[in-house]
This record gives C-alpha cells, sequence and structure tokens, in this order.
C-alpha cells in the first residue's frame, strides 16, 4: 500500500485518519460530558462541530494542494471562477472577516460579560487560514486588473516603514504600561499580594515550603523568583515593586531574545522588530500579567534564553548553558518542563553529543537543586511542587476553546504565517520517503539546513503549544499560561515575514509590490486586531483613595484581621497576615482535588480560631465562585453565630478591582458579636 501512495497522496490516508480520530475523540467527549449532565454540555456540542469543521476544512485544503502539485488544480477549480479572477478581492474579503470577528467578539464580551459559542469563531478562522494558504499556491488563471503601478509601490513602501513603527509603538505602549503600574502599592490581581508575603518571609529569615499552617502556606511554585526578587527587596524594600521590577525586566528581556533569535535568523532588524511587537501587542489577550508581581514572566525568559543559547551557541558549552538556563526555567515554574520537552528531544536526535550536554546538565541541576531544597524543608518542597499540582482536575472545554478563543482569534493570521513558514522548511512525504524512508540520494547541504530549522521551531512550537494548552485545561488556569504560544508565534511571525518576502522576490517584478501590499496589509491587521485601551490596565486615583481608605480602616480595628485573600493589607496597616485562602484552596481540595490531611488541620485551626474569636474582624470577598470553596463552606455557617456582618468597606463600585485574574475584592467585613 505504501509502495502505491506516491507524493501527496499519502497526506490524504493520514488526514483520514485524522478525520476517524477527530470523530471519535468528538463522540467520546460529548457522552461524557452529556452522560454527566454537565453545564458545559452544550459548549461541548459546539466544540464537536468545531472539531469537525477543522478537520473537513483541512481535508479541502490539502486536497486542493495535492492537486496544485499535481498541476489539476486548474480543472479542481474551474467551476469557482472568483478564485481564479479576483484574487484581490478574496485577501480583502479573508482580512474584512477576520477584522469583524475582532469587533463581534468585543461586542458579544460587552454585552454579555462572556464570550459566546467562541468554537465557531475558531472554525471560521481555520477557513480563513485554509483561504489564505490556498491563496500562496499561486492559482493559475486570469490577472486582477492591474493597479497603476507607482500607485502599488508608493502604497508598498509606505507599509513597510509603517509597520516596524506599528511594532516599536507596541512595545513602547506596554513598557509605558508597565512603568506606570510598577508604583502601584496595591495588588493588581488577587494572588500579588501572596508572592509579597513569601519575600518578606525570606528577608526574616524563614524558610518557604514548611508544614501549613493557618499563619502561612506557600505557593506551588519552585523558588527562583521569590530568591530573585527577595535580592531585588533588599535595596527597594519589601513590597510590590521589586517583584514587579523583575518581571518588568525579565519581560524586557524576552522581547530581546525574541528580536535577537529572529535577527540571527534572517540579518534583518525590521523582522526582529515585528517580531518582538508581536509579542508586546499581545500583553491584553495574556491579561496584562507579564509585569506583575507574579513567577511568569521570569520562567519565560529564561527559556527563551535556553532556546537561543541552544540554537545559537556552538558546542558542547553552548549546550550545556542552554541546559542550565532550562535548569533556571524550571526552577521558576516547574510546568515549563511541558515546553521544554519537544526541544530536549530534538536536541538528541540533531547532535546526540551537544544533545546529552543540554539535558544532561539541565537534569543533574534540577535533580540536585530539588534533592537539596526537599532535604532542608523535610520533605514539603516535593509535597507542594510535585504532590499539590496532580490535584487539578481538568476543565475539558480548554480542549478546543483553547484553539478558538486563545489562538485562532487573537492571532490567527500570525498563526497562518508561522504554519505557511514550518511547511515551506519541512519537506514533502514524497522527498521523506525517497531519501530517508530508502536513503535513495544524499540530502543536499541547503535541504539539509532548512530541514534542521524547521524542524528545530516546530520543536519549540510544539513545545510553548503544549506547555499553554496544558495550563489551559488545568482547573484554575488563566490566560498567563499563554505567553508561551505567543513568544513562539512572535519568533515565527518574524521569519515567516521574512521568508514571505523573500519568496515576493522570485516574482515577476511586476507583482512584487502588489505581494508586498498583500503581505504588509496582512500583518498590519493583525497588530490592529491586537490593540487594546492601555489607560484600562493603569489603577486610578479613585483605586489609590479606595485602597488607602481600607489600610485606614483596617489599622483602627482592634486585634487581629484575618483576610484570606489580602493578607498583604493587615501587614500595611500593622497587623499580622495569614494563610493565603488560594494557596489554602490547593490543600483543601478547590481545584478537584480531594481535601488533604494537612488541607483539614489548617481549616480546622482557622474554625477555632473563629469560634474563640480571635479575630478583631475577618475581611471576605463577596464573590460567589468563593462560596464553593471549602473554607467559606467552613466560615459561613460560624460567622453567622460568632460574628456580625458591617457596612461594605468600599463605598466606590469602580474602585479597587483587580485589573487582570480574578475579579474580586474585599468588600464584606465581619465583627466578633461580644463588640457590639
Amino acid at each position: 500500500m505504501f509502495k502505491r501512495c506516491q507524493g501527496n497522496s499519502l497526506w490524504l490516508i493520514i488526514l483520514t485518519m485524522l478525520m476517524l480520530a477527530s470523530l471519535g475523540w468528538s463522540v467520546f467527549v460529548l457522552w461524557i460530558e452529556i452522560a454527566g449532565q454537565s453545564p458545559q454540555a452544550d459548549r461541548t456540542l459546539f466544540g464537536t462541530i468545531f472539531s469537525l469543521g477543522v478537520m473537513g476544512w483541512g481535508t479541502i485544503t490539502f486536497y486542493l494542494w495535492a492537486a496544485h502539485r499535481r498541476g489539476t488544480l486548474g480543472r479542481q477549480l474551474k467551476k469557482l471562477r472568483f478564485l481564479t479572477q479576483k484574487r484581490a478581492l478574496i485577501w480583502a474579503s479573508v482580512a474584512a472577516l477576520w477584522v469583524v470577528l475582532r469587533v463581534l467578539g468585543r461586542l458579544l464580551v460587552f454585552a454579555f460579560d462572556e464570550m459566546l459559542l467562541p468554537p465557531l469563531y475558531g472554525m471560521v478562522l481555520f477557513a480563513v487560514l485554509g483561504s489564505i494558504l490556498l491563496l500562496g499556491l499561486r492559482i493559475p488563471g486570469q490577472q486582477d486588473e492591474a493597479l497603476p503601478s507607482t500607485v502599488v509601490v508608493r502604497l508598498a513602501g509606505i507599509l513597510i516603514k509603517l509597520l516596524p513603527g506599528v511594532a516599536l509603538l507596541a512595545i513602547a505602549i506596554y513598557l509605558i504600561v508597565a512603568i506606570l503600574r510598577l508604583p502601584y502599592p496595591f495588588g493588581m490581581e488577587w494572588m500579588e499580594g501572596g508572592s509579597v508575603e513569601q519575600i518578606r518571609r525570606l528577608l526574616a529569615g524563614q524558610p518557604l515550603y514548611v508544614r501549613p499552617s493557618m499563619d502561612f502556606i506557600p505557593y506551588i511554585y519552585t523558588p527562583v523568583y521569590f530568591y530573585v526578587s527577595a535580592l531585588v527587596a533588599q535595596v527597594t524594600g519589601v513590597g510590590f515593586v521589586p517583584l514587579r521590577l523583575v518581571s518588568i525586566v525579565a519581560s524586557a528581556g524576552c522581547l530581546l531574545i525574541i528580536f535577537r533569535i529572529v535577527e540571527r535568523e534572517t540579518s534583518s532588524r525590521v523582522d526582529a522588530i515585528l517580531a518582538a511587537g508581536l509579542f508586546a501587542a499581545t500583553y491584553q489577550a495574556s491579561a496584562s500579567w507579564i509585569d506583575l508581581a507574579r513567577v511568569d514572566a521570569l520562567a519565560l525568559c529564561f527559556l527563551l534564553a535556553a532556546v537561543y543559547a541552544l540554537r545559537f551557541q556552538p558546542g558542547t558549552a553552548g549546550a550545556a548553558m542552554a541546559g542550565g538556563l532550562l535548569a533556571l526555567s524550571f526552577m521558576t515554574k516547574q510546568t515549563v518542563l511541558i515546553a521544554a520537552l519537544p526541544i530536549m528531544l530534538y536536541s538528541l536526535a540533531d547532535d546526540w553529543r551537544r544533545g546529552v550536554c543540554f539535558n544532561g546538565t539541565g537534569i543533574v541541576i534540577v535533580m540536585l537543586s530539588c534533592l537539596a531544597l526537599n532535604v532542608a524543608s523535610d520533605g514539603w518542597f516535593a509535597y507542594y511542587i510535585f504532590q499539590l499540582p496532580g490535584q487539578h482536575r481538568l476543565y475539558l472545554p480548554m480542549l478546543y476553546g483553547f484553539w478558538a478563543a486563545d489562538v485562532w482569534l487573537p492571532v490567527g493570521i500570525a498563526c497562518t504565517l508561522a504554519i505557511a513558514y514550518l511547511v515551506s522548511m519541512l519537506p514533502s512525504l514524497s522527498w521523506l520517503k525517497q531519501h530517508v524512508f530508502h536513503d535513495a540520494l544524499p540530502i543536499e547541504a541547503e535541504v539539509e539546513k532548512r530541514l534542521k530549522t524547521g524542524l528545530f521551531y516546530l520543536a519549540m512550537l510544539a513545545g510553548m503549544v503544549g506547555g499553554s494548552w496544558a495550563g489551559k485545561l488545568n482547573d484554575g488556569g488563566f490566560n498567563n499560561v499563554l505567553l508561551l504560544v505567543y513568544a513562539a508565534l512572535a519568533i515565527l511571525f518574524g521569519l515567516a515575514v521574512h521568508h514571505t518576502r523573500e519568496w515576493v522576490k522570485t516574482l515577476p517584478v511586476d507583482q512584487q509590490s502588489a505581494a508586498m501590499v498583500a503581505l504588509y496589509t496582512l500583518c498590519l491587521i493583525q497588530f490592529v486586531g491586537l490593540a487594546y485601551n492601555p489607560l484600562a490596565c493603569i489603577p486610578t486615583r479613585e483605586d489609590y483613595e479606595a485602597g488607602r481608605l481600607l489600610v485606614e480602616t483596617i489599622s483602627n480595628i482592634d486585634g487581629d484581621v484575618f483576610a484570606p485573600f489580602h493578607g498583604y493589607l493587615a501587614v500595611k496597616a500593622g497587623k499580622p497576615s495569614y494563610a493565603n485562602g488560594v494557596a489554602l484552596g490547593e490543600l483543601a481540595g478547590d481545584f478537584g482535588g480531594q481535601e488533604l490531611d494537612s488541607g483539614s488541620a489548617v481549616l480546622d485551626e482557622i474554625e477555632l480560631a473563629v469560634r474563640e474569636q480571635r479575630f478583631g474582624a475577618i475581611i471576605l470577598d463577596s464573590l460567589p465562585a468563593l462560596d464553593r470553596t471549602r473554607l467559606y463552606q467552613r466560615l459561613q455557617p460560624l460567622l453567622d453565630q460568632y460574628y456580625r456582618q458591617g457596612p461594605p468597606l468600599l463605598e466606590v463600585e469602580a474602585a479597587f478591582w483587580p485589573l487582570t485574574g480574578t475579579r474580586s475584592r474585599p468588600d464584606v467585613i465581619y465583627y466578633p458579636m461580644q463588640n457590639e
């Protein structure tokens, strides 16, 4: 059978198998959701439609691609004369459709506070992907009516100058927003305050990974970010500034590394600027996260540095350097291991000596670091870093929602160019059959170089997409995990623009300017589609004033204050903080696991303190979703018995909300009954 499948007919067999696999997966997931009467069953139904639509359109696209390779595309498209006569209108329609989808999505979010039917948008965007790939086949047929060449040339010149300016503007806007947010003395995301408490603990000479108690529970992250921030805090003082400063510097490092990767590959600073600018433009799409007091920016910076070193630093020394950087990334956020696995495997297949140095260095450093931390913490390090993350359940709608709402919708054009670039760099199946399966001919040096480049960036993309997808599949995952996939797509976007521009130079002279206009217009539309209001990312005067009054109110309370999700506010008011509510939720099973004995012990400790009215006040968030947490379920009956609810803490409805993440604020206060 294999011998009869010459050339591109192999694609049809593979696509048929993928169609059957997609159908089986869709039926299986739909049955699980409906049988379990899940509230997500309707979304899963649309996800099934999306999956089948994706595979169907993919089959059509690759069938036409195969027909083009066989020289029969003209016959296949004979009935679709619009495709062969008015290709310029298709480019305009593709761009217009993408913009309309973006606008419609924003309007639906504004009207209904959620994205309705995101899988359907993803299906349409995949159709756009197929259309653009089809357009790249240089379909034969009647040429468009020619515009005056001077107009096209001038337009191409304007766009070539405009697009890098737009990319630089995206970078400048991000940096300005980050600097303006840096000194804000309150949390812009509801877990930031817990990060501050971790470096406060380090500076006090106390360990992070200890037996959980009502006083302190660490986050489930490896410690490098907190160690680095604690060093900075010795200069700046404890607070949000050192943590955010580390994140801002790390994010600038990410932009620089993305720039350097593309510049080294293409020798073009313009394309490198486009790549870095696209990553900066995804700031809001990735939840305005990369400058927060969270671990993500530093972990990504180390990971990108490892990719750069592995690609461009020669010899085993360069591979060992890359392994050390990868180890630092893991010790900043352990989930980057998922993103690193394909690159680790590729390095072994490409050059086993460098691969052994890369993998060996990284693994040895990680193992020794984890062993030392685990011994020093009497086993609690492994408990927090490896056992607790396994308690999270899967969020099945993200099996399809990730591709639709998180990838295709915000960065669909960049995905298109990235996929087209990788397809062009990798050989066809017929070539693999001839050169690899049978070793019939030696591989040309230029082809081998392209193949290695394509495989390297395919491994990078697969790893970072896998890391982001795994993060979104995790119950509790948020858009910060998208930083991985956006960074990979930004790199490939810059490489694809350069590669496409080089291909354009091979076209007839009278077509080059029009092709450049089409390419740069699509790139410009991609940047415009990611545009956001930077003022919405910056705290207002009302936020500052509400925070100041809240701290003042807490300071005037007699006794300690228990604010499980905002303990840093109690510290600002001169009072001790207690265990963070999110960290406690990891132990209590709030993310899909079982309530662990350590979590039960802490909840019992808190319950006893409430019964004994040790707290001068208890401050909670009124977010309805928190009513399902074990902490609230244990607290609510006791509060009705031992405490009374006071007046709302925050009088201004629009003030002191987090700027990203869970939309919750400390607005409910309870006082002991005996104080009446």
